[in-house]
């Protein structure tokens, strides 16, 4: 799909031209980003760095990495590092996260 069709499906949302189809349009990106998300957890295995992505909240945690210690049907368990980068989570251990909001960093941990 390119770029100018995705801006003019996202006015037509925008706009209203497709109210009558915004339950459907939900439930596809809902549906999507479970399907992402079984993905992401095919690629992770205990022990692996994870990095937490752009959707994470808090934010400030972007872009920062934890070690899974378990892999659940859609999320992770992960330990964090003592870190005041990690703000109230340095140093936390077995915090649950969706796998939507990680992603492999491509480095196993040992």
């Amino acid at each position: 799909m390119s770029l100018n069709m995705h801006r003019g499906t996202i006015a037509d949302i925008k706009t209203g031209q497709c109210d009558d189809l915004l339950d459907a349009i939900v439930n596809a990106v809902k549906e999507r980003r479970q399907a992402l998300a079984r993905g992401t957890l095919r690629q992770i295995n205990v022990g692996d760095d994870v990095r937490f992505n752009a959707n994470i909240r808090p934010t400030y945690l972007r872009g920062l990495t934890a070690k899974v210690v378990k892999v659940n049907g859609s999320s992770v368990k992960v330990d964090i590092d003592v870190n005041p980068a990690y703000g109230r989570f340095s140093g936390a251990r077995n915090v649950r996260c969706p796998a939507t909001l990680v992603e492999s960093t491509g480095k196993v941990g040992g």
